[in-house]
């Protein structure tokens, strides 16, 4: 979409980065110019190209040569985006302010949520205070909803309420941006978390059961001048239809009976019923009660395998 800018999350916690400077030089380096930096949608402030870095301390284990190899890996991209005629490059390490990000070269900081309890406005607000009076880098204000990490540690998580949500926008607005920017480029910007992470349970994209466009909403009303009556648009019958054709809703109950109480809206009903006309054809791994007349019950482990 042309009207919707990116920038780029390097995830190096768990995926890719340079072995060596020459990997860096050869592979890495080409590779951002050509596939983001010289996108016209990617975000550039003050004619410099913005990096996020998601695990910086991955980078600087595998170069090897601790955070100094970093800022050497980060000078060098920097000169070659100047040669294409930007000003330089904008570096965010994601986390809390430290001497290490601004020895491996990094400009500022931002959070990528404030933990379980980062739906909480005084979280929020504390969180990046002790990031910014650390002082190492520039910290971005990062406004989190929560981290709802039910897929991690079996426990449900609550949402940031719309009324905490504003309060933490004008908090941004009116005490953070006065007070913390002190060059150009930090002022006005604010880190939302996130768009649309559901799998890690933080999201500010319309949801039909929780807060609806509140969070949009809030926004808007904070930061722009527009806070006129509208209609907020949702998808008809027919996009519903092609957005869930990969997911089909009768399958989306996703958890089991023992680690939560179902939705009271929702049904339970088994996904598939598996039966054997030949008895002893499978042999079924971590099951209890299996018996051989043609049916399995009591199965606790759906791994099943062919006897050859």
């Amino acid at each position: 979409d042309s009207c919707t800018g990116f920038c780029v999350i390097w995830e190096t916690a768990n995926a890719s980065s340079p072995g060596s400077f020459e990997a860096w030089k050869n592979d890495y380096v080409p590779y951002f110019i050509e596939n983001f930096f010289k996108d016209p949608r990617h975000i550039v402030i003050d004619n410099k190209p913005v990096l996020c870095v998601f695990g910086a301390n991955k980078i600087a284990e595998r170069l090897g040569g601790g955070n100094a190899k970093v800022k050497e890996c980060f000078d060098y991209l920097e000169e070659e985006v100047k040669k294409i005629g930007f000003d330089g490059m904008i570096y965010l390490v994601c986390g809390s302010s430290s001497q290490a990000a601004a020895d491996m070269g990094f400009d500022g900081c931002y959070a990528y949520n404030w933990g379980n309890n980062g739906y909480q406005l005084n979280v929020n607000t504390n969180s990046i205070l002790a990031s910014a009076k650390q002082g190492s880098v520039y910290t971005v204000p990062t406004i989190s909803v929560g981290f709802n990490s039910i897929p991690w540690h079996g426990e449900r998580f609550p949402m940031m309420s719309k009324a905490d949500y504003a309060a933490a926008q004008k908090w941004v607005k009116e005490e953070y941006f006065p007070n913390y920017p002190k060059e150009k480029w930090q002022e006005n910007f604010v880190m939302l978390s996130t768009w649309n992470e559901y799998g890690e349970g933080t999201y500010i994209m319309p949801a039909e059961k929780l807060n609806g466009f509140g969070y949009l909403d809030t926004i808007r009303k904070v930061f722009t001048d527009d806070d006129t009556a509208h209609n907020d648009v949702i998808p008809n019958e027919t996009q519903l239809a092609r957005i869930t054709k990969n997911y089909p809703q009768h399958v989306r109950l996703l958890r089991r009976l023992d680690s939560e109480k179902n939705d009271p809206e929702e049904t339970l009903f088994p996904l598939e019923t598996v039966t054997f006309d030949e008895p002893l054809a499978f042999r079924v791994a971590g099951a209890s009660g299996v018996s051989f007349d043609g049916a399995v019950s009591g199965v606790s482990q759906l791994n099943a395998s062919y006897l050859t």
